[in-house]
């Protein structure tokens, strides 16, 4: 099979239409388990809670790890929209649950929120720069975007306090 573009295709068109479907199931399922744990281990540190809480971290969750199942190929309009519904509102419901994260931990824990406050602009400007570039969403923004992520995890938020 072959590994197509990373610049041009983003991860859904290359494990649906490129043969790497099992690759993409086993990639994500990786990804949301670890940014649910360590989302979770975080707020814990903190100290952070809000309505609904588990509800929404299991959407975001089971929102995620179904994506891959769900074919995305433009012939079947229902399907293609399912997959992009689930994958975009799993995507903006942890950016909102981390945007609510970092507003409580600039009331309680304004320490904390300076040394975050760096990688995670540093972060936006990248995406952006890199959204501009290529005027899409693709594998190389999704990798930065993962990245980034694990990187403010691991050597910010886990280390701090």
């Amino acid at each position: 099979s072959s590994l197509c573009s990373v610049t041009v295709d983003n991860f859904t068109v290359i494990g649906n239409t490129k043969g790497n479907l099992i690759y993409f199931i086993v990639w994500t399922f990786l990804i949301a388990t670890y940014f649910l744990l360590n989302s979770k281990k975080i707020c814990e540190k903190f100290h952070f809670t809000f309505r609904y809480q588990k509800l929404i971290s299991s959407y975001i969750y089971f929102a995620c790890i179904i994506t891959p199942f769900i074919p995305y190929t433009e012939n079947n309009v229902f399907l293609d929209d399912l997959h992009v519904f689930l994958a975009f509102s799993s995507a903006t419901l942890f950016l909102f649950v981390w945007l609510l994260l970092l507003g409580h931990l600039k009331n309680h824990f304004p320490e904390v929120t300076r040394k975050i406050e760096l990688p995670f602009l540093l972060m936006v400007h990248t995406l952006g720069l890199c959204l501009v570039y290529f005027c899409i969403i693709n594998s190389v923004i999704e990798l930065i975007i993962i990245i980034s992520i694990i990187l403010l995890i691991e050597f910010q938020c886990l280390d701090l306090k």
